[in-house]
């Protein structure tokens, strides 16, 4: 995506090589985020856009590339580097940073207009901009949510490729719709179906079938806010050390700008989950707590108090310091074959080819209205 700016794309046109406060270190390849850890992608083995720090390793500032109106309809500019079929999806989230994958879930755009190309809307996903097959440099009116407003208003934006397998409902838009006409075509109907779309995980390391790439763009949004469904949970005010910490979860590589107008239904899915481990026990005799980003290990922010840690969204709270003589497997780490296996408040998520180690956090399918 490419307007408005996404956190990568800021870091490749505004990034520095060197060391400097406020500014992230610059990124050389915006086109390659299929891997995710939260929201927002990752690229490479440091370029985490979920944590999304600066060139000396503290956390970004929130820098708001552009200022909406609630509801408005919004441009959404997408450059493709290597086209693969498929559609995008933009939601929108007034968390901030700790923008969860439920609340993006609940709150999608609603797609308007194919500007440039003229590829119609699909009624039954109304969520869907579908991708021309001979388009590289795109742009898309999308519809703001009508209760989402704030300072600080995460746009995630998703790239679902279809060049190995496609999506519900494609056949059926393919067969009633007119599309333009396009030298490669606008989609491939001898291949297999993806399966439900809520059992492809978000949570990845590089490519899984069907691959995607994710992106997050920080705006804000005039006007007021309504209620925010699923609504945010605050973080607890008392410790709380016998259950688990849920915190809501998980989301491809290019650049966004995007108009609703039947709003979509959140339905529930139930992808293959396995109970939670028990909760975090004394692994150092220390009693320090700590906050910590993959259930395991402390992370170098956040440990001013529980509170601030679990404010972050993304992290949580150690109770008695790193888990050093746990052999637990981390958040993100591949549980396939060992589902029991995860550090304590994780469960082992995914489906029968893929499994990580993921926070608790309930994927929502979303459908048009019919």
């Amino acid at each position: 995506m490419t307007e408005p700016a996404t956190r990568n794309g800021f870091a490749h046109t505004s990034g520095t090589w060197g060391s400097q406060a406020g500014v992230p270190p610059v990124e050389t390849t915006p086109h390659g985020l299929n891997s995710n850890t939260g929201v927002c992608g990752k690229q490479g083995g440091s370029k985490d856009y979920d944590v999304w720090v600066d060139s000396q390793g503290n956390p970004m500032p929130w820098i708001s590339q552009t200022i909406y109106n609630k509801g408005q309809d919004i441009q959404v500019d997408v450059k493709i580097t290597a086209h693969h079929y498929g559609h995008f999806t933009v939601s929108a989230c007034p968390m901030g940073r700790a923008s969860t994958q439920e609340c993006f879930d609940a709150n999608p755009l609603e797609f308007v207009e194919d500007t440039k190309y003229g590829m119609p809307k699909d009624e039954n996903h109304p969520e869907r901009a579908m991708l021309w097959g001979d388009g590289n440099e795109l742009s898309y009116k999308l519809k703001l949510p009508d209760n989402i407003a704030g300072e600080q208003v995460l746009l995630q934006w998703i790239y679902w490729t279809a060049n190995s397998c496609n999506y519900d409902g494609y056949q059926e838009y393919f067969n009633t719709h007119q599309t333009p006409a396009s030298g490669k075509g606008n989609w491939s109907p001898a291949l297999s179906g993806c399966g439900p779309i809520e059992n492809i995980p978000m949570i990845r390391s590089g490519t899984v079938i069907a691959e995607i790439f994710v992106n997050c763009a920080e705006v804000s949004v005039s006007g007021e806010s309504g209620p925010i469904n699923p609504p945010p949970v605050p973080p607890p005010t008392t410790p709380v050390t016998d259950a688990p910490i849920v915190a809501p979860t998980n989301p491809p590589v290019v650049d966004p700008t995007i108009k609703p107008t039947n709003p979509p239904v959140v339905l529930p899915t139930n992808p293959p989950i396995v109970a939670p481990t028990s909760p975090p026990v004394n692994n150092n005799n220390n009693g320090n707590g700590c906050c910590s980003m993959d259930f395991k290990t402390c992370a170098t922010w956040g440990n001013e108090s529980r509170e601030t840690c679990l404010a972050l969204g993304s992290m949580t709270w150690l109770e008695n310091g790193a888990l050093e003589n746990n052999t637990c497997l981390a958040k993100d780490s591949a549980c396939t074959d060992n589902t029991h296996g995860c550090c304590p408040g994780l469960m082992c998520e995914g489906n029968e080819w893929y499994m990580q180690c993921k926070k608790p956090a309930a994927r929502k399918l979303l459908r048009g209205s019919q």
